[in-house]
């Protein structure tokens, strides 16, 4: 086969209810000039025997050889470095492309504006069956293109919304390997080398279930594991992109901190002024610092009170 244009980079495992969607949703797109490339990481179901039943009917499947688990993070790399398309789309087993023209339309657009490094689009959250969980997911504020600056907030896309250059991203670095996600890394990364744009027509669906790994965890082990990812783009990239997103990150952090006080969540208060003390001192203005920290000691004082009477 000569180059694709695109290359689905397919990571699976254990996915025998959803994988076949997963590739049907890519065999019936609009747009025909791609490759799938599967990791299949050692599935104890019968989740290998249905991606070669597909890969026997259609030769734009390429499953890569059977080998030991790897698990999620290194599988992706491997399947990553194994495709060779101009665009490379990464998409989990247990998720799905959800229109037809999902490729047409990325592939347009970054054709038709070489300055952009990416594209994402809006997507939907399902249950495990399909049924839309919500309104379609967008994100805030909503533009039409995104800088570095943007994603350093927050992680804005799913791993299978987003279309990137594969020149922009070739090999993983430390900072994908050690941060505790895995496509916000893969996202900061693609912003450093330019602009990503937006389609606001969901195009994907995103399946919440108790498998998924992202799912499983609290919403306080959510809240530490972005501010971890946050701290490593600090440590880890280029220090031009850190002089860009590092007063971004500070001040995501206190007004994170400043609405933790307000809903009387003190113990997250309390957790993002330490981190802000560790890993942004002198990048607030002083006074929005004092004046965070002072309101943050006086609803401490009331809540001890408070108890105090109680008790």
């Amino acid at each position: 086969m000569s180059q694709p244009r695109v290359s689905i980079c397919l990571v699976t495992y254990n996915h025998e209810k959803w994988i076949g969607e997963a590739l049907e949703s890519v065999l019936t797109q609009d747009f025909e000039d791609f490759e799938v490339v599967v990791g299949e990481d050692a599935s104890t179901d019968n989740t290998r025997s249905i991606v070669e039943d597909h890969a026997r009917r259609d030769a734009r499947i390429r499953l890569l050889p059977k080998g030991p688990n790897l698990g999620g993070r290194e599988n992706l790399a491997r399947t990553h470095a194994a495709c060779k398309g101009e665009f490379i789309n990464v998409l989990d087993g247990d998720d799905y492309f959800c229109s037809t023209r999902k490729l047409s339309l990325q592939v347009a657009l970054l054709d038709d504006d070489q300055t952009l490094s990416a594209c994402f689009a809006a997507s939907n959250e399902v249950d495990l069956n399909g049924a839309p969980l919500r309104d379609p997911k967008h994100p805030y504020p909503l533009k039409d293109r995104y800088d570095l600056k943007d994603f350093a907030r927050y992680c804005l896309s799913d791993s299978a919304a987003m279309m990137r250059r594969r020149s922009v991203l070739q090999k993983m670095p430390t900072l994908y390997y050690v941060a505790p996600q895995g496509d916000w890394p893969m996202h900061i990364l693609t912003a450093i080398e330019g602009d990503i744009g937006y389609l606001p027509e969901p195009l994907t669906a995103y399946r919440i279930h108790p498998g998924g790994v992202w799912n499983r965890k609290t919403e306080n082990e959510k809240f530490l594991s972005n501010l971890r990812c946050q701290e490593l783009f600090l440590e880890h990239l280029p220090e031009a992109a850190v002089r860009e997103i590092h007063p971004v990150i500070a001040k995501r952090a206190h007004q994170y901190s400043a609405e933790a006080r307000r809903n009387d969540d003190l113990d997250t208060a309390l957790v993002l002024q330490q981190w802000l003390d560790d890993h942004c001192k002198g990048v607030l203005p002083w006074k929005k610092r004092f004046k965070e920290r002072w309101r943050l000691r006086a609803a401490l004082r009331k809540s001890r009170k408070t108890t105090s009477s109680l008790a």
